[in-house]
């Protein structure tokens, strides 16, 4: 009897070890599973907390980037309208000179040498390659140009589209702005007259101007070759691209078929440009399909009317890229560091288990 009860106990002893060792296999796997958990939480976290905070100091720093850059759009376009500005002067005191204004078109020593002073003056300031005199006929009676270029003497210039509007009213005293034409020689300019007309009479004799090559006169204020840094682009009142980084949207108008396609008729892009051609300065952060853009703006005013437009454009990457190599280096070093805490409690579990199956 006595022996029986013995071997009842001893069964019962063995059957709550097997409980007990069911339970202890059914905990560690939930703590692993708990462990792996909060391990994919963690590396969610870091790579969700670590973009937000690129995110913040990349808006931060193109906040910044926009405030420097609408201060130097102003300058720029400030600066082509002071010096614009100032050849006018020299013009209108050209058309005021005596000599022109008793000879009308007068070719002689004596206006010549006057025509190159003035030419020199402008010259040292702003790139110019021609300063010519249009009698009332508009044939050219003189012209200063370069040693080696073409003068056109004698040449009547009628059917030139700007020669057309700048004598439009000849009784009109106001200096004249053209928009971008391109010139007997191919090249691509702009130009700036003044009406020679008789103080006394107000007969009109003529007018002076300087041709301005596009090209070399804006790369004077900025980069308009390079794309892949921060560049200018140049308007006139039509909306044709005068300088830009991409050549081949030179002469050609912003609104055409042409450049629209080119830019993907990307409504941000337009929508900052037609507020410019109505005289608003602005800003717009874009991406056309040639990587992400910060454009600011500014018109060229001259006597409170605009007359040329200008937009500053800056590649953001170009802007992230002074930090892009610190942000590289945190992330590297985070990750490291939630790696190697990782690698650690993964040895700690494997080591705990492997002291759980000895024991």
């Amino acid at each position: 009897m006595k022996s029986i009860k013995y071997m009842i106990f001893l069964k019962n002893i063995i059957r709550a070890g097997d409980g007990s060792s069911y339970f202890s296999e059914k905990t560690k796997k939930v703590a692993i599973a708990f462990i792996i958990v909060i391990i994919v939480i963690s590396y969610g976290l870091f790579f969700y907390l670590q973009n937000a905070t690129e995110n913040d100091i990349k808006n931060s720093l193109i906040e910044q980037q926009r405030q420097r850059q609408i201060e130097s759009t102003k300058a720029i376009s400030q600066s082509i309208g002071s010096n614009l500005d100032s050849i006018v002067a020299r013009l209108q005191m050209l058309a005021s000179s005596v000599n022109l204004q008793k000879k009308g078109q007068s070719s002689d020593n004596n206006t010549r040498t006057l025509l190159e002073e003035i030419y020199h003056q402008i010259t040292a300031v702003t790139p110019v390659d021609r300063l010519f005199i249009l009698d009332k006929d508009n044939i050219v009676k003189m012209n200063i140009v370069p040693k080696g270029e073409n003068t056109f003497v004698s040449a009547n210039v009628s059917s030139l589209s700007w020669v057309k509007e700048a004598t439009t009213d000849k009784k009109n005293s106001m200096p004249f702005f053209s928009n971008g034409y391109v010139g007997l020689d191919n090249k691509y300019r702009i130009v700036l007259t003044y009406p020679i007309i008789n103080r006394q009479t107000g007969e009109y004799f003529g007018l002076v101007g300087v041709a301005i090559p596009t090209e070399t006169f804006f790369a004077h204020y900025g980069n308009i070759h390079d794309v892949n840094s921060q560049f200018l682009a140049v308007f006139d009142r039509n909306a044709t691209y005068l300088a830009v980084g991409i050549k081949d949207l030179v002469g050609k108008n912003f609104f055409g078929e042409f450049t629209q396609k080119f830019i993907n008729y990307n409504p941000v892009l337009n929508n900052l440009t037609r507020n410019l051609f109505a005289g608003n300065n602005g800003y717009g952060v874009y991406d056309y399909g040639r990587g992400e853009r910060l454009t600011t703006q500014f018109p060229v005013f001259i006597n409170g009317v605009a007359k040329y437009f200008v937009q500053v454009v800056t590649p953001t990457q170009q802007i992230y890229s002074q930090i892009d190599g610190v942000l590289l280096t945190q992330r590297i070093e985070t990750f490291t560091l939630l790696a190697g805490t990782t690698a650690a409690i993964v040895v700690l579990i494997i080591f705990l288990l492997k002291w759980s199956n000895t024991l």
